[in-house]
């Protein structure tokens, strides 16, 4: 991905992640500053994040990812809209998309 649209997706809230399988996530480019309010940074060597880990819709959704990811179905998967709920009240809008490597 080219950084200038790396830095377009940042700078339009935009955190795209692969899925690595195990619950593991890397980002893909620079994530926007709220991604880390709710996913925290990337750990160890591998650099990777465990998300569901840290929301029960995410890691609901993640369920029909799978299926859709294991379906072959092209095309995209989006989850509903939701608010993660982040200290001191602040209230963070969220949805996710999955889709299949072609």
């Amino acid at each position: 991905m080219s950084s200038v649209l790396q830095d377009f997706l940042r700078e339009q809230g935009y955190a795209v992640c692969e899925y690595h399988g195990g619950g593991e996530f890397s980002l893909l480019s620079a994530a926007p500053e709220w991604f880390s309010w709710i996913w925290g940074e990337p750990d160890g060597e591998k650099k990777t994040l465990r998300l569901g880990d840290k929301s029960p819709f995410l890691e609901n959704f993640l369920v029909e990812a799978h299926a859709f990811w294991s379906s072959r179905k092209k095309g995209e998967l989006t989850s509903g809209l939701w608010v993660e709920t982040l200290r001191d009240e602040l209230e963070c809008r969220t949805r996710f998309r999955c889709r299949r490597r072609p």
